[in-house]
């Protein structure tokens, strides 16, 4: 059915690929132990050279070692919020290894895809199994080991199945696809049969659709526009894509101007932001009970320590910014802004194929998703986030010699 051979050699620049299901499904101590161990092949084989990114990685993880020592010491907290502080501050500077080892070695992309693909196809099938199981059985929600595969809640008016996908929670479906959808629709367009290419294309999509999460569908509805834009862009005659957006465009603004078109996308954009109500009040809560905490106590260096609140979420939580703020203070904002600044200023100026244009519009978009989302609120986002921003940025070619401690 493909022209992909699948009977390759497994490349241990590759583990964090292959261990990616075992490390989502896995309790977070053990989640810790694979990465550090992939993390520990790696070094034994590679040298890290240093660039500008690097250095505000170091800036950042330094304000919020001193925010953490500062803190531990002038006040008391509960071992376990401790023991997950010393995770999360793990994950940077793991996160900044990575990034400095895969922006300098020579991979192969086509086993990167490979993988990906293998790993978007198990999601598939975790949500094809999350629907027969509700379907047959009825369960309100089923879970493995205390992870979760579905749940039902009220969405609108309306009970629906979440599917989670035995990840800590339902929103991370969409990280994961920003991350292998990608990937995964790469080695689905080098198929030869196209009825399986459609299939795969669209059950890709499938699992989005049910972790009904608003600022997902925003985030996934504008990548499908850019990179069908983008495709249609190298399939078709420059001269007439170009001539149909002008068409298009002047057919779409007398609609906008003239007419009661955009109330109506307002309305529904209204609808889908208030359709689980509570989930904004707690999100709106932590945000503002974050920065009240941290204006007060600790505005230049944060609070170092995240302290669960009264709805029963750790403060600093469900907000990448706002965590940056209550974590680190105004200093590690600043830090934390200029890494993002930086990282997709680098991932704009860098070149490449098709391959890296839809990883890099993929990671660009998904800045705006950590308006809402913690980009260290799961041990594996944070390291995949910088391990494939260092793959964009990568310009090594593939015959090149690669950088290998002796």
């Amino acid at each position: 059915m493909s022209k992909l051979n699948y009977k390759t050699k497994l490349n241990p620049d590759l583990y964090l690929f292959y261990f990616l299901w075992p490390i989502i499904i896995a309790p977070k101590e053990i989640q810790f132990i694979i990465i550090f161990a992939v993390l520990l092949n790696l070094l034994c084989r590679h040298k890290l050279y240093f660039d500008a990114l690097s250095y505000f990685m170091l800036g950042f993880i330094f304000i919020y070692l001193f925010s953490i020592i500062y803190n531990v010491i002038g006040n008391s907290f509960e071992f376990s919020r401790i023991l997950a502080t010393i995770n999360t501050f793990s994950l940077w500077i793991f996160s900044l290894i990575f990034y400095l080892i895969f922006r300098s070695i020579n991979i192969d992309m086509n086993k990167i895809k490979k993988a990906a693909f293998i790993n978007y196809c198990i999601l598939i099938t975790l949500w094809v199994c999350s629907l027969l199981i509700y379907c047959i059985t009825k369960y309100s929600d089923f879970k493995v080991a205390n992870r979760i595969l579905y749940y039902t809640e009220w969405f609108g008016n309306m009970k629906v199945i979440r599917f989670v996908g035995f990840m800590d929670y339902s929103n991370l479906i969409i990280v994961f696809f920003m991350f292998f959808y990608p990937l995964f629709l790469l080695t689905v367009l080098e198929m030869r049969n196209p009825l399986i290419k459609i299939l795969l294309t669209i059950g890709g999509l499938l699992p989005i659709i049910t972790t009904f999460s608003r600022s997902g569908y925003l985030i996934v509805l504008l990548y499908l526009f850019i990179i069908s834009l983008i495709y249609l862009y190298g399939k078709v005659n420059k001269k007439l894509f170009t001539a149909s957006v002008f068409f298009t465009l002047s057919l779409v603004l007398p609609i906008v101007i003239y007419t009661n078109f955009p109330d109506g996308v307002f309305s529904i954009l209204k609808e889908l932001f208030e359709a689980r109500e509570g989930s904004n009040d707690s999100r709106t809560y932590l945000m503002k009970e974050s920065i009240r905490m941290t204006m007060e106590n600790s505005p230049l260096i944060g609070m170092g320590v995240k302290v669960t609140s009264l709805i029963g979420y750790p403060l600093g939580s469900h907000s990448t910014i706002v965590g940056f703020f209550y974590k680190t203070g105004i200093l590690g904002l600043i830090a934390g802004a200029a890494i993002f600044l930086i990282i997709n200023i680098k991932m704009l100026l860098s070149g490449g194929n098709m391959d890296k244009k839809l990883m890099k519009i993929s990671l660009l978009i998904m800045s705006s998703l950590f308006i809402v989302e913690d980009i260290d609120g799961s041990n594996w986002i944070i390291i995949f986030y910088f391990l494939l921003a260092a793959l964009i940025v990568n310009n090594r070619k593939k015959n090149m010699e690669s950088f290998i401690t002796q």
